[in-house]
């Protein structure tokens, strides 16, 4: 017989200090993807410790770790990460 594989489902992170956000990309992002998401920096950096993942949405203001910190780590802990970890806000004051 020839099988074919199923594709493999990428797998994202979200991180995001408000639950709701959290909760609303999860819902969101989950007809097409595994998602994980938390509100919590630390747990984030464990997660990403734990497994690998193809993308990784990180808030940027966040106010125990601001994203661009987190983002930096994420990528020291695992280089492989590299682009795929995404800064996101829904604020208009963003650096340039």
């Amino acid at each position: 017989t020839n099988l074919v594989p199923l594709a493999r489902r990428a797998r994202v992170l979200v991180v995001d200090d408000e639950p709701a956000i959290v909760s609303g990309l999860v819902r969101l992002l989950e007809t097409r993807a595994d998602v994980v998401g938390t509100s919590v920096p630390d747990e984030a950096l464990d997660l990403v410790q734990a497994s690998d993942f193809d993308l990784v949405l990180v808030d940027f203001h966040m106010p125990a770790m601001n994203g661009s910190e987190l983002a930096s780590r994420m990528r020291a802990m695992r280089p492989s990460l590299g682009a795929r970890v995404r800064l996101m806000s829904g604020s208009s004051d963003l650096p340039t």
